[in-house]
């Protein structure tokens, strides 16, 4: 408690400091689906990776942009994110829902594919990171929170090629090109990349990936049409069986594909969207040897979606939308099965007092073919202390059902339960900020009640009349999290306009997660949370031509050793040359993400582009 006293006295001081400033505000617009929402105004604790940031850093994957953001867990069990697992605030890495454009990324198989991500990052225009139960936002999914990530192609016309070269046999090969006409912008791109660290046995990987997005402007609407593929294939040692697993393998393709529309009929906007994604995850316990034991999953997502959003007078807009979404598998092993849901929500965003009160009521109803009916509800509300300095609360209910492979999985170490039951959430949060468009300060306090939670627990099952130890996954019953989250962005360049040091990012966060009723049981996921995390980032421009960006963080997670990192990157251009060199790991520590998978030591690459652009 001493702690967390002394933090929230430091950011009122830091925060009181800032009030005195009488500065600009320059917002970007979160649009949540069905309202859109000024930055500076939203209910709820949110952060922006923005254009600058991805330009800047030394990141290769969305997992590398995020595992600086406050309260967010990547863990990876190999290198460059070949298969990374995200948590929010001591989540399960299940509890977590990806949205692109607003479309979700649902995976009914596992949630270990979440973040196999067909994105080029040169088309990202910005990642919102949504913290805290989003139900009556997102409906089923979101119990700990979402991020969505925001595709645009770029205003101009040009080519461009890449190669990386690093440790490890790393290699890459890129080609881009983006047009753009008075109505039209497309982007397309493709990228092979492989690598084969060696620090340990069976760890290489290979990825293929192809993008391309258009976006059509017309005088009274917009359109967006998205198609992505990626197939990547690595050695997946200790991944899942340690350690009898040392030869296994697996190779996951995923295929998305979207079509989005923005116009208005009166003063009512419209955003309907269709997309389909496809994931195709091989497992083979020993590559050379298949007969053995072999997984190949082919799971299918269709959606069809639409929102609207309606002013009803002043002060007050009502948002709302239906979506229908089908889930599917075909299955060696978790065998053929499907489901649909059903999802209708509405929300009332109301101003009062001179627009110094803001309030949005919401619910969503939820009716899935294999569980019925649930209502989510949750109220947001904040409070403008001043022109920029704001107190929000909020408060909402979420849930989350089982996986296929929860359902149905079954080995020689695991086995599914077909009586699961969905997990639930209520979430709790106070928090308040300061932003303009040269501080974001962010500070929130927060609790979570989980309540059936599901987690993989080791317990005596009888086979043949033989018991022997398994995992299973159960609905445990209850794991409170609380904790305290604080978010500090710096625009320096906003400051000093011929300071060198454009942007500095400071995060920490502390959880405190207790599992009731959990003694004696032996849990895979569900207690592997972090306690204690920090992030401190640098971006640096000099002239617009030499660039370079710091990344420090520090991690203490229950099951494995506290471990700091540091990350920096150095680049310049040249005419349409840009070249770099960046250092992950630069102090070679050794350290885990998840216990028993060693992450590599210090690694070192560098790339090279060129750029044509017609002018």
């Amino acid at each position: 408690m001493n702690k967390i006293a002394l933090c929230s006295f430091f950011i009122m001081c830091f925060i009181g400091a800032f009030a005195q400033r009488e500065i600009a505000l320059q917002d970007i617009s979160i649009e949540e689906n069905r309202l859109s929402t000024p930055f500076s105004e939203t209910t709820r604790s949110m952060e922006i990776v923005t254009k600058t940031e991805i330009l800047l850093s030394a990141s290769e994957t969305v997992g590398e942009l995020l595992q600086n953001i406050g309260g967010v867990d990547i863990r990876r069990r190999g290198p460059m994110g070949v298969q990374a697992d995200i948590s929010f605030r001591g989540s399960t890495f299940e509890q977590v829902l990806v949205l692109i454009n607003g479309i979700k990324i649902i995976d009914p198989q596992t949630g270990h594919h979440i973040l196999n991500l067909p994105i080029d990052l040169d088309v990202i225009e910005r990642i919102e990171i949504v913290k805290g139960g989003a139900g009556r936002i997102y409906g089923q999914g979101a119990l700990a929170g979402a991020i969505n990530i925001v595709t645009k192609p770029q205003n101009a016309n040009k080519v461009y090629g890449e190669i990386m070269l690093g440790e490890y046999g790393l290699k890459r090969a890129k080609v881009g090109v983006n047009h753009k006409t008075k109505k039209v912008r497309t982007y397309a791109s493709y990228s092979y990349d492989e690598a084969d660290p060696g620090y340990r046995f069976n760890n290489y990987y290979y990825r293929h990936n192809a993008f391309v997005q258009s976006d059509i402007k017309q005088k009274k609407s917009t359109y967006s049409i998205l198609a992505a593929y990626t197939d990547n294939a690595f050695g997946a040692n200790s991944f899942y069986a340690a350690p009898f697993d040392s030869s296994s393998y697996e190779r996951v393709k995923t295929l998305f594909t979207s079509i989005r529309a923005n116009y208005k009929v009166g003063k009512t906007k419209i955003l309907p969207s269709l997309s389909y994604r496809r994931n195709t995850d091989n497992y083979i316990f020993i590559r050379e040897q298949p007969e053995v034991y072999e997984n190949l999953h082919i799971s299918q997502v269709s959606n069809a979606m639409v929102n609207f959003s309606t002013p009803v007078s002043k002060y007050s807009i009502l948002g709302y939308g239906f979506e229908f979404r089908d889930e599917r598998i075909e299955s060696n092993n978790l065998g053929n099965h499907s489901r649909n849901v059903i999802t209708a929500t509405a929300e009332w965003k109301t101003y009062l007092f001179n627009d110094r009160l803001k309030i949005i009521p919401g619910a969503s109803f939820n009716y899935y073919t294999d569980y019925g009916i649930r209502w989510l509800y949750g109220i947001d509300a904040s409070l403008a202390l001043s022109k920029k300095l704001d107190l929000f609360v909020n408060a909402g209910t979420t849930y989350r059902i089982p996986s296929f492979t929860e359902l149905y999985y079954s080995d020689r170490s695991n086995i599914g339960n077909e009586n699961l039951q969905e997990e639930s959430a209520t979430n709790y949060e106070l928090g308040i900020k300061y932003t303009s468009n040269k501080y974001f300060v962010q500070l929130s306090g927060f609790h979570r009640d989980g309540m059936d939670i599901i987690d993989w627990t080791r317990i005596p099952v009888v086979v043949d009349t033989m018991e022997v130890l398994k995992w299973r996954p159960d609905n445990i019953t209850q794991l409170p999290v609380s904790g305290i989250d604080l978010s500090t962005v710096i625009n320096v360049n906003k400051i000093t306009f011929l300071s060198p040091l454009r942007k500095v990012r400071f995060a920490y966060t502390y959880l405190d997660a207790r599992a009731i009723q959990m003694e004696g049981i032996e849990s895979r996921y569900a207690l592997e949370n972090i306690r204690n995390q920090l992030s401190f980032s640098t971006y640096w421009s000099i002239l617009n031509t030499v660039k370079f960006s710091s990344n420090y963080r520090f991690v203490d997670r229950i099951e494995t050793s506290p471990y700091g990192l540091w990350d920096f990157s150095v680049g310049g251009k040249y005419k349409g040359f840009y070249i770099d060199f960046t250092v992950v790991n630069a102090t070679n520590k050794q350290y885990e993400e998840y216990p028993g998978i060693p992450m590599p030591g210090r690694w070192l690459r560098t790339s090279l582009r060129y750029t044509f652009e017609k002018k």
